[in-house]
């Protein structure tokens, strides 16, 4: 039976509310097989009260913004599995991460992998009013796009967290930067994050061997 502890997952989430609020975040362009695009993480103007919109930005090859399409939602995306979303009639995966094989068996949190880093998944959008993604243009009209994306989260107390998902479910531990067949990282702009839960051992880095 699958147990997980979502207040650990709440904490680190809440933790990184202590980071710079930054408006605009860049993030790096990594010549892989799935789509990604240099973009900004920009709000203006994204927000539909009472709504979950996402935005997904789409650039040529040049990263030129070519179109950019919003979906509006009355929940937050349905998470399928543990890097992809369903978004209306589309389904978003993020690129460059993904989680471990096995299961993760510690004090706060057992199950499978992929179970696991489902929960982190859910957790870190559960609340996010406002997604921005961004992507090349030739993923534009498919029903399944990959994509980089950031959301914002407005939190009791004032609070306006925004970030990148990937980077944050580096940072918890349930997902990990993957290697590509030349053996380098297809996200090294996640590597800090993921230095930073190997180094406090959380999730599959607390795995005992």
């Amino acid at each position: 039976m699958f147990k997980f502890n979502s207040q650990y997952f709440n904490a680190k989430l809440y933790s990184n509310c202590t980071k710079p609020l930054c408006c605009i975040l860049l993030f790096s362009f990594l010549s892989t097989g799935n789509a990604m695009a240099y973009g900004k993480s920009d709000y203006s103007n994204a927000t539909v009260k009472g709504k979950i919109a996402i935005t997904i930005n789409y650039t040529d090859e040049n990263l030129k913004p070519v179109s950019a399409v919003r979906i509006v939602l009355d929940e937050a995306p349905i998470v399928l599995n543990s890097t992809t979303v369903q978004a209306g009639s589309i389904k978003i995966s993020l690129s460059g991460i993904e989680t471990c094989s096995g299961r993760i068996d510690t004090r706060d949190y057992s199950g499978t992998c992929e179970e696991v880093a489902m929960e982190a998944f859910n957790d870190v959008i559960r609340y996010a009013h406002v997604w921005i993604c961004n992507a090349f243009v030739s993923e534009k009209g498919k029903n399944h796009q990959f994509a980089t994306c950031y959301t914002r989260t407005f939190l009791e107390g004032g609070i306006d967290f925004r970030g990148m998902i990937e980077d944050d479910l580096v940072g918890l531990g349930s997902h990990r930067v993957v290697i590509g067949k030349d053996g380098k990282p297809q996200r090294p702009d996640l590597l800090k994050a993921q230095e930073t839960a190997v180094f406090n051992h959380f999730q599959m880095w607390n795995i005992k061997k």
